[in-house]
């Protein structure tokens, strides 16, 4: 689930929306969709994820912000 979170904040930090498609999480994952289906409903339960429905796009949340903050943190150690 981590490589998802990073997908989507990496491509948002490329876009000045700091939102996300599936396709482009799709390609930077290099994961299949139903695959991610299943990654993204997890993220999303746990906040660390969302989704907009008018945009169809995914943005990282403060939360998952957090969480990536932290891992790469314990990485570096």
């Amino acid at each position: 689930m981590l490589f998802i979170l990073e997908a989507v904040n990496e491509a948002a930090d490329d876009d000045d929306t700091k939102k996300t498609t599936t396709t482009t999480i799709m390609y930077r994952a290099l994961s299949n969709h139903p695959r991610l289906k299943q990654y993204w409903k997890v993220l999303i339960q746990n906040g660390l994820l969302s989704y907009d429905f008018d945009t169809e796009t995914f943005k990282t949340t403060e939360k998952g912000l957090s969480f990536l903050k932290a891992y790469s943190q314990m990485d570096g150690i």
